[in-house]
């Protein structure tokens, strides 16, 4: 599903919860989101909820880290999305024979709770419904 406002609108007025990939189209939230986990990462770590999960298969392992946290008047882009309550990032790694072969940096909004680890597996089970398309 394509993050976009009447989506999220929609999903809101139905009572549900959504969490979407900001991709290069919202370039600006993006870029508010990144870096204010720069910011974070650097001055206030603790304030980050992490999870990481490990998958191997494939002859490969994929190592995903998840980081999230609340938003506030940091990110002004947020207040054109119906809800939002976190940003989350994550970090791909895919080895291969041991060696990082792929590395990449996603990042969500959400209208969930603080809640990392399934917010993470609600990322994870998106990925299981892009990969059977």
């Amino acid at each position: 599903m394509n993050t976009q406002k009447k989506i999220v609108n929609t999903i809101v007025e139905k009572k549900a919860d959504y969490v979407l990939c900001v991709k290069l189209n919202h370039k600006k939230l993006r870029h508010e989101i990144a870096g204010y986990f720069h910011k974070i990462k650097r001055e206030t770590p603790e304030f980050i909820e992490e999870f990481e999960e490990v998958d191997s298969g494939h002859g490969r392992i994929e190592v995903r880290k998840y980081r999230q946290l609340r938003v506030n008047e940091w990110i002004s882009e947020a207040s054109n999305w119906s809800n939002i309550q976190t940003v989350i990032e994550v970090e791909r790694e895919r080895h291969f024979k041991g060696e990082v072969v792929q590395q990449e940096t996603l990042y969500y909004i959400s209208s969930l709770a603080p809640d990392v680890e399934r917010i993470g597996k609600a990322i994870r089970s998106h990925w299981g419904v892009e990969s059977t398309h």
